[in-house]
């Protein structure tokens, strides 16, 4: 019977190590990973949000900002300059559109339109280094934006919009290695950061959507009121010295999903939020301390065996359920803790081996005493 029990034992084994090759070979458990990862962004968010030593202004373009400005958006480049003469006034430490300026001149339609944002551009440039955000076509390749502009905004000042969502369309992750033979394409954020620190290397990373807490706006017409008005104290206490994103916080328009809701203003919307805030949060975390860093796969491999042996747990329900739930928390707590310090490790693999190593032993045991 001995023998018996042990060679049931063994290919028991042999089952939950097959189920952690399939888990960790495959896609299986990519939901659980993904769903694992956001509630301990979502927590760490909510309850020990890491500090920020740079933070980022928003300006929002709302719809307050529609009511006020009547002209189409392609016609704004007037409001733009004037954005940018008040960042030039404040002094900012950059100044990031995540606008898409047009491909040609408009002065046909608006006579000195031109004039005003190239206005902008040279008032902003010898105070503020300005990036210019540029969109894509259906095939990847950059969309052009109006030379005059691209020139006065100096080498590198342009800086792609593109994102890289995970195969569940959600935004979690920094990375500019965007082309279509993966070569890199720099990035807005990344653009930013560089104006910053000329040696930066921005690596590709989890953005740590937890840091900093939940940003607020500005709107864009406030921040005019106070340039036409001649208002440099509001503009400096709010702008001075920091790194400034322009873009839509429009209900509609140019939204991106996130695994948490960092548009404070918006409670209710799920986690569809502005795109802008997705800029916003990889510029903080570059700027502090960088992005999240993955561990390699070999441990997570290592940890999912260790979590394997729990097989060889021979226990009655009532310490099989309590061993569960203490693993479980000592788990998700850990991997917490070293996410708020900048580590990720995906532990829904290892946690799920654990967990079924510990249950399927449970029910071995419980078939072979009915059996006896």
């Amino acid at each position: 019977m001995r023998d018996f029990t042990q060679r049931v034992v063994g290919s028991g084994y042999a089952v939950v190590l097959a189920l952690a090759a399939l888990l960790l070979g495959t896609s299986l458990a990519w939901p659980l990973e993904f769903g694992v990862l956001d509630v301990q962004q979502s927590v760490l968010l909510r309850y020990a949000p890491p500090p920020v030593r740079k933070d980022v202004v928003i300006v929002g373009i709302d719809e307050a900002t529609l009511q006020q400005f009547a002209e189409p958006f392609a016609l704004w480049h007037g409001h733009i300059g004037t954005f940018l003469r008040g960042m030039a006034l404040a002094k900012a430490s950059v100044v990031g559109l995540d606008v898409v300026l047009p491909s040609r001149s408009f002065d046909s339609v608006l006579p000195g339109s031109d004039a005003k944002l190239l206005g902008g551009l040279v008032a902003a440039r010898p105070l503020v280094p300005v990036v210019l955000g540029t969109s894509a076509d259906d095939t990847g390749q950059p969309l052009p934006i109006y030379a005059p502009f691209v020139t006065l905004a100096g080498a590198g000042g342009t800086g792609s919009l593109l994102l890289a969502p995970d195969a569940d369309h959600v935004v979690r992750r920094f990375n500019e290695n965007l082309g279509a033979a993966g070569q890199p394409i720099p990035s807005l954020a990344g653009q930013m950061l560089r104006k910053l620190n000329p040696r930066a290397v921005p690596q590709p990373g989890l953005i740590n959507y937890a840091m900093g807490g939940f940003p607020r706006y500005i709107p864009l017409q406030q921040v005019n009121q106070w340039v036409d008005a001649g208002d440099v104290a509001p503009l400096a206490q709010a702008f001075a010295g920091k790194p400034v994103l322009l873009g839509s916080v429009l209900p509609f328009e140019d939204r991106q999903i996130q695994p948490v809701n960092l548009a404070g203003w918006e409670p209710d919307n799920g986690h569809n939020v502005p795109g802008v805030l997705v800029h916003a949060q990889a510029l903080r975390s570059l700027l502090n301390g960088g992005l999240a860093v993955q561990v390699g796969e070999s441990w997570v491999v290592v940890l999912a065996l260790l979590c394997s042996l729990l097989w060889f747990l021979q226990l009655r329900t009532h310490t099989a359920i309590a061993v569960a739930l203490v693993f479980t928390l000592i788990s998700l707590g850990a991997t917490s803790l070293l996410l708020h310090h900048g580590w990720y490790l995906p532990v829904a693999v290892p946690l799920l081996v654990g967990l079924l190593a510990l249950a399927g032993r449970w029910l071995l045991t419980a078939l072979l005493e009915m059996g006896e």
